[in-house]
């Protein structure tokens, strides 16, 4: 059996969970507990240098806030 890790995270809509890159770094992601139901992570996107990571998962999420990105914002 492998080790357990813990941090943080958010999803940001429901496939896409957004974290710290320090949290996943050198360490295994394929796999998040939700509701004691084991979750598949992949990594889509990242900025190490900005300490930011986007996951996919394969499982409806239940994001807590909505992200708009600025391109998409009329002022």
């Amino acid at each position: 059996m492998g080790y357990i890790y813990s941090g943080s995270a958010i999803a940001i809509d429901d496939k896409t969970i957004l974290t710290n890159c320090h949290i996943i770094e050198n360490k295994p992601i394929d796999m998040l507990m939700i509701d004691n139901n084991p979750i598949e992570l992949k990594l889509i996107m990242s900025d190490f240098n900005k300490d930011i990571c986007f996951l996919n998962a394969n499982y409806k999420l239940n994001p807590v806030i909505n992200f708009k990105f600025s391109d998409n914002i009329n002022i």
